[in-house]
């Protein structure tokens, strides 16, 4: 059984998947665009919230290790 929590855990390691692999230091090892655009994060994951920025909502971003 798929529970909310189960998909918010799989969006999660998604999203810093694909952030991983678009700030890799190294060019020659970067995510292409068009390879992030195909990435589950952006093609699989149903993102039924779209954030607005202007309206002051409270999202707290961490740091990612890149390393």
């Amino acid at each position: 059984k798929v529970t909310i929590h189960t998909k918010r855990l799989v969006t999660l390691f998604a999203v810093n998947d694909l952030i991983k692999k678009c700030l890799t230091k190294e060019p020659a090892e970067r995510i292409s665009a068009a390879e992030a655009l195909n990435h589950i994060f952006i093609t699989k994951l149903n993102h039924s919230k779209t954030i607005d920025f202007t309206q002051g909502e409270n999202i707290a971003f961490h740091p990612v290790d890149i390393r």
